[in-house]
């Protein structure tokens, strides 16, 4: 049963199927005959919003997600918010069965580029990470971030202040 359950948390957690039935049947000599069914959901979504911060002023965002990408079970995203003050765009893959493993792979890549008071800054970064479920409640991860970082425009006196102009 406890095989059973966490097969079902692990394709419901998918988000592939709107409808999900497992119905274990015990059969002769310690077999069990598992009756599923399933119901394919939606699996890409385009989305549109369109806000006001009374810091970013007004913001317009867009987003696209595909939870079947490339017919591989692959959920693959990408997001874009534009404010007043800001840029930001994401691009997320993700890979739950890691080389048909119980390891979970994501890789993020993203930028952002904000107008803030005194400078603005560009950021450019790509973020992989490897996770294993080790209970039904805890899970290990392990990331490495790599960004660049740039400011410009920098309107504080003195400029020492701000840090560096470029950094990684």
């Amino acid at each position: 049963p406890a095989a059973i359950e966490k097969s079902f948390r692990e394709l419901n957690r998918t988000g592939l199927f709107q409808n999900l039935r497992m119905v274990p049947e015990a059969e002769k000599g310690d077999q069990v005959r598992l009756d599923v069914t399933v119901e394919e959901g939606k699996t890409k979504e385009f989305g549109f919003g369109l806000g006001y911060a009374s810091y970013f002023g007004g913001m317009v965002s867009a987003s696209y997600r595909d939870l079947n990408f490339l017919g591989h079970s692959r959920p693959f995203s990408i997001n874009l918010e534009v404010s007043q003050k800001s840029f930001n765009g994401e691009i997320l893959y993700t890979d739950p069965w890691w080389f048909d493993t119980d390891y979970h792979f994501q890789i993020r890549l993203y930028a952002n580029n904000e107008y803030l008071k005194g400078y603005s800054a560009f950021e450019l970064g790509i973020q992989p990470t490897v996770s294993r479920d080790i209970t039904t409640h805890w899970t290990v991860s392990a990331f490495v971030l790599a960004k660049y970082v740039t400011t410009y425009d920098i309107d504080i006196e003195p400029a020492s202040l701000v840090g560096q102009d470029d950094y990684s």
